[in-house]
């Protein structure tokens, strides 16, 4: 039986070459951190998604040889007893392919333990409070010195489980918010480990007297609130500040820049209790709770830490060809807080050769030999786990040649001889580049895409083409991979004035890159450059942003609508500019989108569309991090090939005329449409 997961958040970054034997390894499943009892079983998995010469087991990098592991040559599963301590630790498997080696992230076991509590922690003055009704209180009564995995706290009133609505902070302690006399009482606390089924009871017993004829009192904390709050990125911390007084004391928040906090969309500040939603790194720094009453004041610091997974930013690229004998020198840019230590991996292996050397993220190696080709990784951990980075060593042999009278002759001559023919022939420099470049034949490639999430399982993914007097691009494909998979093309041909796509059944809890590929008028293709690691966090929407107001939807002509919306810009959280959402009314089929660049921004026509045809139209604001709930939709007909009139009457003057402000889909550049223009314009976009 497979017990409970101590999640150590794993993440695999395999790169390859698309022209080596190596292409598009990785591991599906790689070993994940258990917790069992002793005299059980555990189970665990390596799986590649490729048939592979052989699999192995390492226990804390050592072979691991009983009892041996059942493998096949497309996936291993290792099966531990747990009968002693000697069997936890650090396991890791080790794929070998050809003569070359990928090793996995390493997992922990640890057996499941559960200790008393530590109640050096608790400081109670007593273990009996007076208090006024409205105050709010917390109760912590600390946590076991050990439990492995992390014990379910259990608070009790007079023997009885209090509610599982009770609000619980990111400190383990329960608050009772606006207390009357019914919560009068007796309160204790107990902790359980579920895989033991153990339950050890805390010593905290306090008795809570709730009357309102109580004398003044100063704010006061039933116990000292914790001071040191640990959170990961992208999650939610909920920081207690629950003092007591008569007449109940007011509560205000200072933030890391001793700014006074608000509720918004970042901050929820209710009694007793701060959130931060959605943390970053920048929220890292120490807040201020004070709290003040006629009768006194008291003020406590609260310092947050944020931590975020590690992941290797950049690294060696996907082949790094070396001559034998030759000095190559790699390196590997990784992030994450705390700062990740770096440790290089050589088929499989832990680096320890006397010929290469390692400075944290700088590995070089000196005097190539042969056996040093294969897989190369940097791993990267720190506290929350490990991710890496793999690339493959090629070592070109060294050639030993004997050159001929002949071919003497032919150097002394200045005639190239058969090895600089050679040499040539595979040269790739500046100058040949320049002599095969015709002008007008260049394929320029679309950006590195932008990525803004729109549900936990889909994203919009954005790019731009620059102005250019190269081929013209017939359409574009989608590329779209997890890090450490293979990529996925999507399905459909983009329409080359479409500059941004949704891509839909994605993971959430899983980073993700993205590229755009251009198919050109030769029907040759270029790729642009990936995107940035893109993690698309778990759970529903925010939806913090304000939608447009779709005002008004118009005819252009028989393949364009123009559409017109409101927008409140928001000064705390600015948008980057809108999607437009559009389909023919009678199919009800997929949406196709437009981007509009810019908050400031009210006007946009939608081109490429059939004459004489009704449409759906709707919009979304968006930022980095979010995208808005939808307009309202409006439903608009193009008109026929030949209208008899053509955006007559539709201004009232002609300021109305010099003020319209028309967006192009395919050149994302404004145009200002005078009068005249419209009276001979079809509104056409522009290349």
């Amino acid at each position: 039986m497979i017990y409970w997961g101590v999640l150590i958040p794993i993440l695999i970054i395999l790169e390859f070459s698309s022209n080596t034997s190596a292409i598009g390894i990785y591991f599906i499943r790689s070993p994940e951190s258990l917790v069992a009892p002793l005299h059980d079983e555990v189970v665990f998995d390596c799986t590649l998604n490729i048939n592979v010469d052989n699999i192995k087991w390492l226990h804390n990098s050592k072979d691991f040889l009983h009892p041996a592991p059942v493998h096949t040559n497309s996936n291993s599963r290792l099966v531990v007893k747990v009968e002693s301590i000697a069997e936890t630790g650090d396991y890791q498997c080790v794929a070998t392919i050809g003569a070359s080696s990928l090793a996995s992230t390493a997992a922990t076991l640890s057996l499941a333990t559960l200790k008393e509590f530590d109640n050096r922690s608790l400081l109670l003055s007593d273990d009996k409070f007076k208090i006024t009704p409205g105050n709010t209180v917390a109760l912590n009564c600390g946590k076991p010195i050990q439990s492995d995995p992390p014990a379910l706290i259990q608070y009790y009133k007079n023997g009885q489980p209090l509610l599982r609505t009770t609000p619980v902070t990111s400190a383990g302690s329960v608050l009772l918010k606006n207390i009357q006399s019914e919560h009068t009482g007796h309160y204790t606390c107990s902790a359980t480990n579920n895989i033991l089924s153990q339950v050890v009871n805390s010593s905290m017993s306090l008795y809570l007297d709730v009357r309102s004829n109580h004398v003044a009192l100063s704010p006061r904390f039933i116990s000292k609130p914790s001071s040191l709050y640990i959170a990961q990125k992208y999650s939610n911390v909920s920081i207690e500040c629950a003092p007591y007084g008569e007449p109940v004391p007011t509560v205000k928040w200072l933030g890391i820049h001793k700014n006074m906090l608000i509720n918004d969309n970042k901050t929820i500040i209710e009694s007793g209790l701060l959130t931060i939603r959605n943390l970053s790194i920048e929220d890292s720094g120490v807040y201020d709770c004070i709290a003040e009453n006629s009768y006194g004041k008291i003020s406590h610091s609260i310092t947050l830490q944020v931590q975020e997974l590690p992941y290797v930013k950049n690294g060696p690229s996907e082949t790094v060809v070396i001559d034998e004998g030759s000095s190559e020198t790699l390196k590997c840019e990784a992030m994450g807080t705390p700062m990740p230590k770096i440790i290089w991996y050589l088929n499989g292996k832990p680096v320890n050769d006397t010929n290469i050397l390692v400075k944290g993220s700088v590995l070089t190696l000196n005097n190539t030999k042969k056996y040093q080709a294969g897989f190369i990784q940097c791993f990267a951990c720190n506290i929350l786990g490990c991710s890496y980075w793999a690339a493959m060593i090629q070592v070109n042999p060294k050639q030993i040649t004997q050159l001929t009278s002949q071919q003497h002759y032919y150097e002394d001559s200045t005639t190239r001889s058969p090895q600089r023919d050679r040499k040539d022939r595979n040269h790739k420099g500046k100058g040949r580049k320049k002599d095969k470049k015709k002008k007008g034949n260049e394929m320029v490639p679309p950006s590195q895409p932008n990525v803004t999430r729109l549900t936990e399982n889909s994203v919009m993914v954005r790019w731009f083409v620059p102005p250019n007097d190269g081929l013209q691009i017939q359409f574009f494909k989608l590329q779209y991979k997890e890090v450490g998979g293979s990529w996925n093309t999507s399905s459909d041909d983009i329409q080359m004035h479409i500059r941004c796509y949704q891509v839909d059944k994605l993971l959430p809890d899983h980073y993700y890159i993205f590229r755009v590929a251009a198919v050109y008028s030769n029907a040759d293709n270029k790729s642009g450059p990936t995107s940035k690691h893109f993690f698309l966090s778990r759970g529903p929407p925010n939806r913090s942003l304000i939608p447009p107001t779709l005002v008004s939807a118009r005819a252009v002509d028989s393949t364009s609508i123009l559409l017109e919306w409101e927008y409140l810009n928001s000064v705390l959280a600015p948008v980057q500019g809108f999607y437009v959402y559009y389909r023919a009314t009678s199919t009800a089929g997929d949406y196709t989108k437009a981007i509009v660049d810019g908050q400031d921004t009210r006007v946009f026509v939608v081109t490429h569309l059939t004459p004489d045809t009704s449409y759906d139209l709707k919009l979304q604001s968006f930022t980095v991090h979010e995208a808005s709930n939808f307009s309202t939709i409006l439903t608009h007909k193009t008109f026929g090939m030949y209208p008899s009139t053509l955006y007559q009457n539709k201004v009232d003057s002609d300021e109305d005329y010099e003020n319209l402000i028309v967006f192009s889909s395919q050149s994302e550049t404004a145009r200002t449409i005078k009068k005249a223009d419209l009276e001979l314009v079809l509104f056409s976009t522009v290349e």
